[in-house]
């Protein structure tokens, strides 16, 4: 948290690997992954705006990342249905973006 500007989304893309840093060097496990790819890090970044398929449903749109993953397809399903239930969208899997409110997306 911090005042605008200050560099809250700068350190977020350097640790996802978006940017490289200026100086120093990023720490996973005490393992160094300053120069190790973004796709390759294992994380997730979620922009403060909103970053969903408009043509896929919630369900897919949960999904998706698992899915290029190749998790297998019950971990996929049990992944999907665990995150609906924590953001309050279980009841809502088949409904696209525009039909949510701007909090729910």
């Amino acid at each position: 948290m911090g005042p605008s500007g200050c560099g809250k989304t700068t350190l977020l893309r350097i640790i996802a690997g978006l940017i490289k840093p200026t100086c120093g060097k990023i720490l996973f496990d005490n393992k160094n992954v300053t120069d190790v790819l973004p796709e390759e890090r294992n994380i997730g970044f979620v922009f403060q705006d909103f970053a969903v398929f408009p043509h896929l449903d919630v369900w897919h749109n949960v999904s998706y990342g698992p899915t290029v993953k190749g998790w297998p397809k019950e971990k996929i399903k049990k992944t999907t249905l665990e995150n609906l239930k924590l953001v309050g969208l279980a009841n809502r899997p088949k409904s696209l973006p525009k039909e949510l409110s701007g909090g729910m997306q």
